[in-house]
């Protein structure tokens, strides 16, 4: 999964019966991020953290073959989870300016 052919998308998992905002990363970002993700910190034993229903749930990054969740500082994939306390904030600050000023108020505390 080298190379700066590697295309993410990222999705801000907050709406309800409408589609989520989602953005492309660049190249070398999504590169670097694909690379990270897919070694992303120690497994642990229990699953995902628990999202709410409703309001922000995480965000969703996909690729070509792959797809990972993150929320509450775990990354999801395939079943397995890993934690990586930073992923979700620095994904966020990847967030383009006009996303962030129409979602970053329904963000939680501490990821604004």
């Amino acid at each position: 999964m080298g190379g700066s052919d590697v295309r993410l998308v990222v999705e801000l998992d907050i709406l309800s019966g409408r589609p989520n905002p989602r953005w492309p990363l660049a190249a070398p970002q999504a590169a670097a991020w694909a690379e990270r993700l897919a070694g992303a910190g120690r497994p642990i034993a229990s699953g995902p953290a628990p999202a709410p229903a409703l309001g922000y749930r995480g965000l969703i990054v996909q690729g070509a073959a792959t797809r990972w969740r993150i929320f509450g500082g775990r990354v999801e994939r395939a079943g397995r989870v890993h934690l990586d306390e930073g992923a979700e904030r620095e994904l966020l600050a990847t967030m383009p300016p006009a996303l962030r000023q129409q979602y970053g108020p329904a963000l939680p505390r501490g990821l604004q």
